[in-house]
C-alpha cells in the first residue's frame, strides 16, 4: 500500500527535526535531512503498526471490517 503524507522539516543547530503533518505524534530528528527522512519513514511505519496492534487488542472478538480507503482532497481556488 502506498500513501502520501506531508513531511515537515525544521533545521536546527544540531541537524533537523521532522514530523508528518497529517498524523500528530509521528516525529523524529537526525543530523542530516536524508537521515531525518529515513528516521521519519521508520517512525511512521512503527506508528501504523502500533495502531493496527492496538485495534486488534481493543476489539479482540469484534467483527470488524478492514478495507483500504482512498482519499482525494479537492483543492478549491
Amino acid at each position: 500500500m502506498r500513501d502520501m503524507y506531508t513531511a515537515i522539516y525544521k533545521k536546527t543547530k544540531s541537524g533537523y527535526v521532522a514530523w508528518i503533518e497529517e498524523i500528530p505524534g509521528v516525529n523524529t530528528q537526525g543530523k542530516t535531512k536524508n537521515a531525518t527522512t529515513e528516521n521519519l519513514h521508520d517512525a511512521l511505519r512503527e506508528f501504523l503498526a502500533a495502531r493496527r496492534l492496538l485495534t486488534k487488542r481493543e476489539y479482540p472478538k469484534a467483527s470488524l471490517v478492514r478495507e483500504p480507503l482512498s482519499f482525494i482532497e479537492r483543492v478549491h481556488a
